[in-house]
Order: structure tokens, then sequence, then C-alpha cells
């Protein structure tokens, strides 16, 4: 288990305007509307969260990091800080999506963290994952290590380039329907939407989504 989450210090700016372009597609996925968001691997900053927040795309979040700032309070944002790779401290069904972004290449167990965006939704609810594409190795490997203008520390982090068929697969054994799971490119990296099967529940009927009774603090 890692021991700083990224954005825990100066992040270079290609990585921030990264992160823009990834937050801007995952944004379009998420539901609506989208009551409870859990953002595993959130990032130090809980950024993309608080973005999300402020736009109004989402009621409340919980930001899913191994450190977390709590420095900047919010809150509509619950700070839990648990390992990625492991179950989280979460009940089942309970929240309306779960976002993953360029967190499963860094990941010893990548197929538990699936697994985990599984349990925790809601019947109705979406999975987001967004990761570097295979051909994305050798240009990220040139803008890290060559051009110092991304952080190199997250690149040499990667354990996996996935592919489609890859994702697909790890999703599919987490437990969500082949037919339910949508694929798209955009640049070097890849986006995954894939629903839980059920009615969506109190997403639909107005009711308020609750947060998990689990060990937290408050951002």
């Amino acid at each position: 288990m890692r021991d700083r989450s990224f954005r825990q210090g100066a992040t270079p700016w290609l990585d921030d305007l990264i992160f823009k372009f990834r937050a801007q597609r995952v944004f379009s996925s998420l539901p609506v509307p989208a009551h409870l968001v859990a953002d595993l691997g959130s990032g130090y900053d809980a950024r993309f969260l608080r973005l999300a927040r402020r736009t109004g795309r989402i009621e409340a979040g919980i930001a899913v990091d191994v450190s977390l700032d709590a420095s900047r309070p919010d809150a509509a944002i619950t700070l839990m800080v648990a390992d990625l790779s492991e179950r989280l401290p979460m009940p089942d069904s309970s929240v309306t999506a779960t976002t993953s972004m360029a967190v499963l290449e860094h990941l010893t167990r990548p197929a538990v963290h699936v697994s985990e965006m599984y349990r925790i939704l809601r019947p109705g609810g979406v999975a987001i994952i967004t990761t570097p594409s295979v051909r994305s190795k050798r240009l990220l490997e040139l803008l890290a290590f060559r051009l110092h203008v991304i952080d190199a520390d997250e690149v040499r982090d990667h354990k996996h380039y996935y592919t489609k068929r890859e994702l697909r697969t790890l999703l599919v054994r987490a437990g969500f329907a082949d037919d339910a799971i949508t694929y798209r490119s955009f640049g070097l990296n890849q986006l995954v939407v894939a629903a839980k099967d059920g009615p969506a529940g109190d997403d639909h009927d107005g009711g308020e989504a609750s947060s998990p009774r689990a060990p937290s603090i408050r951002a």
C-alpha cells in the first residue's frame, strides 16, 4: 500500500490539464441526479468531488484514498482513509455512483477494487473507470522521465496497462452484466461505464442518500 495520495504536494502543470480533461469525461457519465458519489482514489485534495459539488453535479461525496487533506471543510464530502486494494469500510448498496480515475493501473489487487465498486453501488447505480491505454505507455514514460512534465513517481508506480478485454473481464467477474458495460477511448485514455442491475430505488423517488456508517473524518 502506498503512503501518499496523488496531488499530495506540487503537481506538474500537465497533470492538472489531464485531470481537467478526464473530469469532464467522467462528469458526462454521472447519473442525474447523483445523490452520493464515492470517488475511489480521490487524490489528496478530493478535487473531483469538490469540483462536482461546486458545479451542482452531485449532492454529496465520499473521498477515499490512502491520505487526505482535512484542512478544507465541506460538510457534504466525507473523507475516508483506506487501502484501495482491500475491502472498504462502507455498507453494501450505499452509493449512487462510484468513480475510479487513473487508479486501476496502480493497484496490486485490481479485482478487489472493482468488486468493491460493485458491492457499494446501489442497484441501478453506475461505476465509472478511467485508465491509460496500452499504447499510452511509451508516451507517458517520455513525458515523465525525459521531459519531466508529468509526475514521474506516478508513472513509475504503474503496475499494468489494461486492454479493453481485460477491463471488461474485471467488471464481469465483479458482478456487472456484460451488456451493461460501455467502453470509450479518449486520447490515450479509456473510459468504462458499468451499470449495476436492478431498479435505482431511492435515486428515482427523491429519497435522500445516507452516508455510510464507517470510520471517517469530515472534509
